[in-house]
């Protein structure tokens, strides 16, 4: 592309922010601005909006170096990557389990959230964000989450305090923070009916991996084979 059909505000300040970046301890504003070639006013401007958004921090010795927003950033390819292998791995576990509906769900905007989801109605079709949530302390997928002890799940449990959404489930705080330590402990957490399951497995990066049908008897075993071999190829 041509230089003169480039954003040069953009480029000048994509420049600084690569060059604050290369050096493990940050640079100092006059730095910044010599070894850009840029007028000392104009590379403060650049360097307080790029500040502004959070791509890069001022340190107490006035050094700049990156930001959160760069780090959002790398972990948002992360997750993208992440979930996409997640839906690989979850269409192949799908002809194993071909009875059961399978979600993928994370905890999200202060709501667990469903993220990937298969179901013996629509075999073979992997649902991508299906708009469902699980209800704090109730659901399997919930109880895993909170368990794994992310801090998505210490900002859930504040939105929802334990007194008014939990307490009619587990009774006390006690008998709640057991069933979370033994899901930590057993690296899933079950519910079983008579005629029904639901089976939920903690997974790196604040996941969950959850099984729902009707064949309670052998909900476990195979299942945590199964899960096993999910984490390995997301992972």
């Amino acid at each position: 592309m041509p230089r003169s059909e480039l954003v040069q505000s953009l480029v000048r300040g994509l420049e600084l922010l690569r060059m604050a970046a290369s050096r493990p301890g940050g640079m100092r504003l006059n730095e910044l601005a010599q070894e850009s070639g840029l007028k000392k006013n104009t590379t403060h401007n650049l360097v307080r909006t790029l500040c502004a958004r959070g791509f890069l921090i001022k340190d107490t010795m006035n050094r700049f170096s990156t930001g959160p927003a760069i780090f959002e950033l790398l972990a948002g390819q992360h997750r993208d990557a992440l979930r996409e292998r997640a839906g690989i791995a979850l269409l192949q576990l799908s002809n194993e389990f071909s009875g059961d509906t399978l979600t993928v769900s994370t905890i999200d905007a202060g709501a667990v959230r469903c993220v990937l989801r298969i179901s013996p109605d629509r075999p073979g079709e992997l649902q991508k964000a299906p708009e469902i949530s699980f209800a704090p302390y109730t659901s399997t997928t919930a109880v895993a989450l909170q368990a794994g002890g992310s801090e998505a799940a210490a900002a859930l449990e504040q939105q929802y305090p334990f007194e008014e959404y939990g307490a009619g489930m587990w009774g006390t705080r006690k008998a709640f923070a057991k069933a979370k330590t033994d899901t930590r402990k057993k690296g899933y957490f079950l519910r079983q009916k008579e005629q029904h399951f639901t089976l939920a497995f903690l997974l790196p990066d604040c996941l969950a991996l959850g099984f729902s049908g009707d064949d309670p008897k052998s909900a476990v075993t195979s299942r945590i084979v199964a899960a096993a071999r999910f984490r390995s190829a997301i992972q």
